[in-house]
């Protein structure tokens, strides 16, 4: 039989992918993605990063050159920002995973890859400070989610069901 610390660990970590991953599709942009966000949107715009950056370095670059470049990249960040509803981070730690600048829409997704993933009972209740999910699958594992408005953030706790009949 498989060890439940094991079964907590591929689940944890199906998990934490899995969410990344819907996130990504649904068009969620993850902050640390900036850099890569900007190099993608400057190539797609004909402009080389490193040439310039070298060029920069070597004094070949000219004046107007340099203004277009750094007015590109402005109204490039402009742009990231604004689609800043739709910024968020997913840390995986331990048996918890968050994510940072959440919403209803999130705990949805959350919610409904929690139904998809996972079979057992679900229940759902409103808290005082949010909303929170309780979810005890048949397999002895007890999935805990809450999502907290004020902070903006969803918290997920995968744990191994205490009392169970051998």
């Amino acid at each position: 039989m498989e060890e439940p610390e094991n079964r907590l660990e591929e689940l944890y970590t199906s998990l934490c992918s899995k969410i990344t991953s819907e996130l990504a599709e649904k068009g969620y942009i993850f902050t640390e993605d900036l850099d890569d966000y900007i190099k993608k949107r400057l190539e797609e715009k004909g402009i080389q990063t490193h040439k310039i950056i070298n060029d920069i370095r070597l004094g070949r670059a000219s004046n107007d050159e340099l203004q277009e470049y750094f007015d590109t990249e402005k109204r490039i960040m402009n742009e990231y920002y604004e689609k800043k509803n739709k910024l968020t981070d997913v840390s995986c730690s331990g048996k918890l995973i968050f994510i940072y600048r959440a919403n209803e829409v999130i705990f949805s997704i959350v919610k409904d890859i929690l139904m998809g993933e996972i079979n057992g009972e679900m229940m759902e209740y409103e808290i005082s400070s949010g909303k929170r999910i309780r979810l005890d699958s048949n397999n002895g594992v007890a999935i805990q989610v809450a999502y907290d408005p004020k902070t903006s953030m969803v918290h997920i706790n995968i744990h191994q069901k205490k009392n169970l009949e051998k």
